[in-house]
Formats: C-alpha cells, sequence, structure tokens
C-alpha cells in the first residue's frame, strides 16, 4: 500500500505540472493571436492585454502582460489607467493603455483626456466613452516572460523545441512507465488466474483430499 501511495504522488505531480504548463502555453498563444488581431477576450469580466510599448513606464514595461476589467465609463476616475480604442490617426483603431488625466461630461457622454505616464504630452484626442475597453487591474509578470518567448523573432522555434524537447524527456518516459506497469498489472493478473485455475482442477481431481485435511 505504501509502495502504491509513493508511486503515485510522482504521478499527480506530473499530471498538475503538465496541465499548469500547457494552460500557461495556451493562455499565451491566445493573447498573442488577440494582440495580433486587435481584440481583447474576455473570461469572468477579465482579460490580459500585452503592452507593446514603453508609455506608460514604469509602471507598466514594455512588451508585458496585465490584467484588465470591464468597466464602464461612469466608473473611470482621474488616475485610473485604462485600455481603449484609439481615434488617433496615427493608431486609428488599435488598442492603447493610458493614464486618465481628465474626465469630461457632456450631454454627447463621457470622454477622457489620456496620457502615457512616460511621454511629454497628453494624448493629442480624448477617448470616447463607446471606445473604452476595461480598466487596469495589475502586472502579470510570469505570463509576460512567456509571451516576450514566444513573440520574440526565435519564440515560435524555442517554444516547439521546448515542447519536443520535454515530451521526450518528460512524457514520453512517463507513458512506457504507464504501459510498463499495466503490462506487470496483466501478468500479475493472469498468474492470479492461473494458480486459482490450478487449484480449481486440483480439487477436482482429488475430491476427498479436502475432507482428509479437515478430519486431520
Amino acid at each position: 500500500m505504501a509502495n502504491a501511495r509513493k508511486k503515485r504522488r510522482p504521478r499527480i505531480f506530473s499530471i498538475i505540472f503538465n496541465l499548469i504548463l500547457v494552460l500557461m502555453i495556451l493562455v499565451a498563444a491566445v493573447f498573442v493571436v488577440d494582440r495580433l488581431n486587435n481584440r481583447v477576450t474576455f473570461i469572468f469580466d477579465h482579460a490580459v492585454i500585452i503592452i507593446a510599448t514603453g508609455s506608460m513606464e514604469p509602471a507598466i514595461p514594455a512588451r508585458s502582460c496585465i490584467l484588465i476589467t470591464r468597466a464602464e465609463p461612469e466608473d473611470i476616475m482621474v488616475g485610473d489607467i485604462i485600455t481603449f480604442y484609439s481615434d488617433d490617426p496615427a493608431i486609428a483603431g488599435s488598442l492603447n493603455t493610458h493614464r486618465v488625466q481628465s474626465v469630461i461630461s457632456s450631454i454627447d457622454g463621457i470622454e477622457f483626456q489620456t496620457k502615457g505616464d512616460n511621454n511629454p504630452l497628453p494624448d493629442a484626442y480624448n477617448v470616447r466613452g463607446e471606445r473604452l475597453v476595461g480598466k487596469y487591474v495589475r502586472n502579470l509578470p510570469i505570463l509576460s516572460y512567456v509571451a516576450k518567448l514566444i513573440i520574440s523573432p526565435y519564440g515560435y522555434v524555442a517554444v516547439i523545441l521546448f515542447l519536443l524537447i520535454y515530451m521526450a524527456a518528460v512524457l514520453i518516459p512517463s507513458a512506457r512507465r504507464r504501459k510498463a506497469d499495466a503490462r506487470v498489472a496483466e501478468i500479475e493478473r493472469r498468474v492470479s488466474e492461473e494458480v486459482a485455475r490450478l487449484r480449481e482442477n486440483e480439487k477436482k481431481q482429488n475430491p476427498g483430499r479436502g475432507n482428509r485435511d479437515a478430519d486431520k
């Protein structure tokens, strides 16, 4: 029983590690695809986006991932960092993440004047309320590292090589161990069945032996 538990523990840890690794890679890939397609995927009212430039440094480093949450224009205050679709002709329609300098309310709705912390001047175009995507929550350093690896010039090759090496070093031996364990279990089952069959045959061939043993 103790040996069986010891064998199960490494398998459980291996399964958990594999799931976490695959999940991180899939999540990072989704974020990269979203970035390339200029869209945001929200899960439970939260999303992760990649900040490409250093306009918000040092608060948000360039090429890092951040967590944002859904927000209504009425919920945004001065000092908040927001993500929005820019109306600036130079980057029209692109995602941008800057800090709110002022909130402007009028009969036409709410607008925000924004500025990158690392930029000398505020943004030339205000952000209309309907262009708001979400509100900044926090940086994600671990996910940022994975995303940087994937979007680097040799990132895709590195990820593929890593997966191949990982499969060769961990998954394949693990699969072989499972097959070996299954083979041993099958052999033990057949041996047990054969022993039981031999005993049954012995009883049939010597029907009185059991009674004589009992009399003794």
